[in-house]
């Protein structure tokens, strides 16, 4: 997730970052983020449902009491606008394919291996024994 930068001015005070607030709305499960300034994105793993996120700036007095984004994400197959960074099977996924892939080369080199050796048979020419 990504979001607009707190105005220099409305800072208060030296800007050390931000802390994200995430609640999930099945079972009131709140998660904190802390991401140093001047990143304003966060890369979460999520389960499909309806979150709260509250976004708040911090500078070295503490949390400001404002909330700077207060937005209702659903993350899930009713979220056409969800990208794929919100989705955590995503990052398992990937990887899982590509594994997949190279077994099945590997199976493939093998098999023809084992083919060739046994196209190779040995014969009997002028009484020495020669592959052919």
């Amino acid at each position: 997730m990504t979001w607009s930068p707190l105005p220099e001015h409305q800072w208060n005070g030296v800007p050390l970052g931000y802390r994200v607030y995430i609640l999930r709305h099945a079972d009131q499960r709140q998660d904190n983020h802390s991401v140093l300034y001047p990143t304003t994105s966060l890369i979460v793993g999520v389960v499909p449902g309806v979150y709260d996120i509250h976004i708040v700036a911090i500078n070295g007095q503490g949390e400001s009491l404002d909330v700077l984004e207060m937005p209702r994400r659903v993350f899930g197959r009713d979220d056409s606008s969800a990208s794929f960074v919100e989705y955590p099977y995503f990052y398992i996924l990937i990887p899982g394919v590509i594994f997949l892939v190279v077994i099945v080369v590997i199976i493939i080199v093998i098999v023809k291996k084992v083919h060739e050796n046994k196209k190779r048979s040995i014969t009997f020419v002028r009484g020495r024994c020669e592959p052919v």
